[in-house]
């Protein structure tokens, strides 16, 4: 276990119906739908959209002519998924769709060149006469079965999920359309939509109104109503509270549930990360949580990865776990970290750690692995507050898209025909049956203007959501200020986290090294940190072993130094604390416990206490091997005195390699017994520890 100072738009493509709907949300006379998909010509943008998602680009123009030219330039930049739906004044419905004769060029060549190679091939093994039972009529068959096979791997290959438009999509289109009007939708990887609205922005002496949808994505990590910030003193009670509330499980299940969680977390927050910069690089407006997270995305990428760094498997299945919802079968301190961040808004210092888990341990006692796992817990709190919020920022974005189609649908239909207007109202309540009050406030923010859409829209919005619009607002506001309080907070909380020396921390908060500065002594104190951890790490595994509490086992050594001090003894080393846990009375201190040692442990201490017999057995082994090796390779017929004398004039090369492998394998697989050390850094070096070391040279 390593501790330093801290511890230690679901991603699918637009469906068919997503046409139609652009296509019959345009009113405008004269403008156009063309829709046209990604056919990956270049891997590395074919790679990226897989990871990041399909985006929609939706452009409206006013001329047909316009819109049939900005398609073909599209084609050319390896845009080649594309379809054109168009109305006509007299309601008639005109698709093209490219990928229809794509693939029907597509199997013909493929059955051409199966059908091809297989009569080849047939005509060179009946000229061969390998196979002279063959008729005439052979070369036919064979060649037909190879078209037929060849038109069938086409048909496979060139399907519309790749390389064209789902029919649902511009059957959609084609009934939401407007006479006269046409739609331009593009459906690509995110982070390569860039150049196509830069073209497009260029196209025309009127530029089309372009919109961009983000894909949905599945949200993983809970929606949770923020707590309420309590004050130190509510704090304080609050987390007696909440350890009277917990149960710990007799029989934990010692999964990892917790860290593969983290490990998708990650995955997860990188690609909303990456939707979020796509975002911004198309001059898309985003929250000001959003901004937080682009801003400090490389602290949550460095805090995941230090988590899992610290917190290594073995360590974490040993932490005692809750039996309890909502955090069943989690660690029990994950669950007090979050509660500390969450009545705290993300904030956290040193101040309110401190008073949550000392009032925390007045009901329960923290072990020393809970202790050294509270600044990774916190951290990982944190992180999923962050994922929670970064979640929140991405659909509120595409939320926000979606606002500006639907008020740009309802604007153009209200200026042209206000019998339109409630038709494409009612295309509205039944595309968005549960408006969001982000995208309610989005759109009336949008149709501000414009009186006529603005009041169906708003009657329409407060029957829906049953509350007054302008209160609805007033919360939205609120939460939105909130959360950017809050990403800005729980950054902020990460950097603090990573300034705390958590070492001074777990001294202050532990009740072990409450106990243990008891020391009859009065040694433990002045010793190292090291040193002192050590003696905790011999009070955990003889906790674990004898199934006490780790404080009574530091209460039953602290007995035991205080008895032997009284003792009329001459070795006055048992009267430290550190005698019994890391020296010679640690035997007598397990038998008085009741308990076993560990396996490793007794192989340890046998090894350390038999280091001579190891050490001579081991050379000789070695040295007998090699000679043994080396005899087996002399030549036969050699004499008993000359294969002797070779051996002994063999013996001091041998002795020397076998003493450096066996040196090599002692320090590869026994772990070093360091020294106990006194803490002489702050006062300097007493008087009566003071004295002079000579090396002879």
């Amino acid at each position: 276990m390593r501790r330093d100072a801290l511890g230690a738009l679901t991603l699918r493509s637009f469906p068919v119906k997503f046409l139609e709907q652009s296509a019959q949300f345009l009113s405008e006379p004269s403008r156009h739908l063309i829709i046209f998909t990604m056919a990956g010509r270049s891997d590395h943008v074919a790679n990226k959209g897989q990871k990041m998602g399909v985006g929609t680009l939706i452009g409206n123009f006013a001329n047909k002519q316009e819109a049939r030219k900005a398609l073909r330039k599209l084609a050319r930049l390896g845009f080649r998924r594309a379809a054109l739906v168009h109305k006509d004044p007299g309601g008639g419905v005109h698709t093209t769709d490219p990928f229809l004769w794509r693939r029907a060029l597509g199997v013909t060549l493929a059955a051409c060149l199966f059908g091809g190679g297989a009569g080849l091939a047939t005509l060179i093994l009946q000229w061969t006469q390998l196979f002279p039972g063959w008729s005439l009529s052979t070369p036919l068959v064979l060649s037909l079965s190879g078209a037929s096979i060849g038109a069938l791997a086409g048909l496979l290959r060139l399907r519309r999920s790749r390389y064209g438009v789902e029919p649902g999509i511009m059957q959609d289109h084609a009934r939401w359309l407007v006479s006269g009007e046409s739609v331009l939708i593009l459906q690509a990887p995110v982070g390569s939509l860039q150049r196509p609205v830069a073209m497009l922005r260029e196209s025309g002496d009127i530029p089309p109104a372009l919109f961009v949808m983000h894909p949905k994505r599945e949200r993983r990590v809970e929606a949770r109503e923020p707590e309420v910030k309590l004050s130190l003193a509510h704090l304080q009670d609050h987390a007696q509270r909440h350890a009277r509330e917990q149960q710990v499980d007799p029989r934990p299940q010692r999964s990892t549930e917790l860290l593969r969680r983290l490990k998708q977390s990650r995955q997860w927050a990188r690609q909303v990360c990456e939707d979020l910069t796509a975002a911004s690089q198309l001059e898309q407006n985003a929250t000001p949580a959003a901004d937080w997270i682009l801003d400090n995305d490389y602290i949550l990428e460095g805090n995941t990865r230090d988590v899992l760094l610290n917190l290594p498997r073995r360590f974490y299945q040993q932490l005692p776990t809750l039996a309890i919802d909502p955090y069943r079968g989690l660690p029990c301190i994950y669950g007090l970290a979050k509660n500390l961040v969450s009545h705290t808004e993300l904030r956290l210092e040193r101040e309110n750690i401190l008073a949550f888990i000392d009032s925390y341990q007045s009901v329960r006692t923290l072990t020393i692995g809970e202790l050294w796992a509270i600044p990774q817990m916190l951290r990982m709190a944190l992180i999923e507050s962050i994922q929670n919020l970064a979640v929140t920022a991405l659909t509120n974005l595409r939320e926000r898209q979606l606002a500006d189609f639907w008020a740009n649908r309802l604007i153009a239909a209200n200026r042209r025909d206000s019998n339109q207007l409630f038709a494409i109202l009612a295309e509205l309540a039944k595309a968005e049956p549960s408006p969001s009050p982000y995208f309610a406030m989005q759109l009336i923010g949008l149709l501000y203007d414009e009186a006529a859409a603005l009041a169906p829209v708003k009657n329409w919005l407060e029957r829906t959501l049953k509350t007054i619009l302008h209160d609805l607002i007033l919360r939205e506001q609120n939460r939105q200020a909130r959360e950017q309080l809050s990403c800005g907070n729980a950054f902020t909380s990460l950097r603090q986290l990573a300034l705390l020396d958590w070492r001074d921390i777990f001294e202050q908060l532990s009740r072990v090294e409450q106990v243990l500065r008891f020391d009859p002594s009065g040694v433990y104190p002045k010793m190292d940190f090291a040193t002192r951890d050590r003696c905790r790490r011999a009070i955990e595994e003889l906790a674990r072993a004898a199934a006490q509490t780790e404080e009574q086992v530091a209460m039953h050594v602290i007995k035991m130094a205080t008895q032997a001090g009284h003792e009329a003894t001459s070795d006055e080393r048992r009267n430290h604390v550190g005698t019994w846990l890391v020296g010679e009375g640690r035997a007598e201190l397990v038998r008085q416990l009741a308990c076993r040692e560990t396996l490793r442990y007794r192989s340890l201490e046998w090894v350390n206490y038999h280091h001579a017999a190891v050490h001579a057995f081991g050379i000789g082994g070695f040295s007998a091997l090699f000679l043994s090796l080396i005899a087996a390779f002399v030549p036969v017929g050699l004499s008993l005195a000359m294969l002797l004398g070779l051996l002994l004039l063999l013996l001091i090369p041998v002795s020397q390699l076998a003493t450096e492998m066996f040196n090599y394998l002692i320090t590869r697989f026994l772990p070093p017994r360091p020294l106990p050390k006194m803490d002489f850094k702050d006062r300097g070096i007493p008087d009566a520890f003071r004295t002079l070391v000579v090396v002879p040279m």
